[in-house]
Parts: C-alpha cells; structure tokens; sequence
C-alpha cells in the first residue's frame, strides 16, 4: 500500500480542520481536489477513513492513532519548510582570534546578532595573512592582499601602545621614558607584519633592549601581562577592556603613538553591507580613547 505524499497532506488538514472548505483554503486549493486526495485514501485503506459527527469530520477509531502519528509528522514537516523559509540570511564574519574575544564579541556580537534582517555567524582565524577565507562573506584584517575580495573598507588606524599590570609596576623602577625600558620583559603579541622578521613592538623600537617574548596572537599576550609577567605592546582596541577594568594600565612614556590601519573587505554578494557594517565599527572603535 503506497499513499501518495500529497495525499498525506491533505488529510492532516481536513483532520486538524475538521471541514473540507477549511482544509482547501488552507492549502489555497479547491474543495475538489481535496475530495480526490481524500478518495485516494479510501481507495487504498478500501473504505472511508473520515465520518461526520456533529457537522465536523472525525477519523474512524480503528484508524486514530495512525492518522495521529502521520498528522503530527506533517506537522513537524510543515514548521521545519517554515522555518527554512522564514530564516534571515547568514552572513559570515571573518576576523582574528584575538579580534574576536577580546572585541566583537564583547562590543559587536550582541549588536549584530538582534538584527531583524540577517544571522551574522562570526568566524575565527588564527594568522589572518595567508589564510584562506573561501567561507567568508566579510573578513576584517590588517592584510591589504585580499585579492579575492574587490571591495575594501578602510576603519580606523589603531594607536599601539604599552601597558602592564599595576603589580609589574610596583615591582619595577619608574618608567617615565622610553630608556626606562630597556632591561624588561616584554611580551609581544601583534601580527608579523609582511617582510617583518620581528615582532612588531621590535619593528617600531629598534633600540628597546630586553627580553621578549612573542605569541603568535594578542590575546595570550595581553592575559601574560595582566598576571604581572611583563610589558605588553598591543592596539587599543584589544587593550581596552584591561584598562577600563584596572588589569592594566598605559605606560604614559611620551612616545608617538604607533598606527595600522584595519579593514573591513566585502565579497560581491554582500557588499551593499559595506556602508552599515563600517559605520558601526567606526562608530565604536574611535569611540576608545587612552
């Protein structure tokens, strides 16, 4: 015995309607075809399933809890096409490990994810550079070589700065000027930069004398200096939270501010997004201040 689909279909709505016209409109059909799913049924079970009793239509007892079962496996059906249908489109966005944890997800994610119009999924990479980006829709990077991407969306330039844990300090000389450095420990998370054979806290200051550390990502360096073991070079944007919170504080030294600048590159299908999405982090990024 082999019921066709639609067939199925339809009785579960005669059924949870308990009234053939109700039952068509629901299905935006006619009265008719309903008749002939509801035909095709008899025809296989070799009698009615349904009868009338009080002016609505019931299934035959022998028959209720078959029907029942295919009704809510219908249903389940039904929501899950609704579902499907109704979903937001996803948008998936790239940055770095320590871009996510120590910013968007602390800033941005909440943000994002109650907008009404698309699920923004946030993705993580490791060493932006060089990786391969073939599920993102927009990746925020200090990398200019995304050849892949045609459209670029400068942010903001990030200011670098040192800082260290009150503790460090206490514990340490003053450290007034950029010679009051040399002889510490410094611990270095920033990105190589293309070309760099240092880290980049060595790139900016040649001259500083130490020792270093260097982690491939800002955020186990910047923990590494909250717990007292060090110096730490790192944006603002990623230091931000540690000083708010009294973790860490800036070394006021007088020195110029370092800069690099982050983008924000869309693929062709989501580039109509370029405008909000950049408003908003510049928006909040220039919002932090020293």
């Amino acid at each position: 015995m082999k019921i066709p689909f639609q067939s199925i279909l339809v009785l579960s709505h005669v059924v949870r309607h308990g009234d053939i016209k109700d039952a068509a409109d629901d299905l935006c059909t006619t009265i008719s075809n309903v008749n002939f799913h509801l035909k095709k049924i008899d025809s296989q079970l070799s009698e009615p399933v349904l009868f009338k009793l009080d002016g609505k239509l019931q299934v035959k007892p022998k028959y209720t809890e078959l029907i029942q079962s295919l009704c809510n496996k219908m249903a389940g059906i039904e929501n899950d096409f609704s579902q499907l249908t109704n979903a937001k489109p996803s948008i998936n966005l790239c940055a770095d490990i320590s871009f996510n944890i120590l910013y968007l997800e602390k800033k941005i994610r909440s943000f994002i994810q109650d907008s009404n119009e698309y699920q923004i999924n946030i993705l993580a990479k490791g060493l932006m550079e060089g990786e391969s980006y073939s599920n993102a829709d927009i990746v925020i990077t200090y990398d200019d070589s995304l050849t892949m991407f045609k459209h670029r969306v400068a942010l903001v330039k990030e200011r670098f700065f040192f800082a260290a844990s009150k503790e460090y300090l206490r514990k340490s000389a003053p450290i007034t000027c950029l010679a009051d450095l040399n002889g510490h420990s410094f611990i270095d998370g920033t990105l190589r930069l293309k070309g760099d054979s240092y880290p980049k806290i060595r790139t900016d200051f040649p001259d500083i004398d130490g020792d270093f550390v260097h982690y491939d990502l800002s955020y186990p360096a910047i923990e590494s200096a909250k717990f007292g073991n060090g110096i730490c070079y790192a944006s603002e944007l990623l230091l931000s939270q540690y000083i708010l919170s009294g973790d860490l504080v800036y070394l006021d030294i007088g020195v110029e501010e370092r800069e690099l600048g982050r983008s924000m590159y869309f693929n062709d299908s989501h580039y109509q997004f370029a405008d909000k999405f950049s408003q908003l982090f510049n928006q909040s990024l220039t919002a932090l201040t020293k």
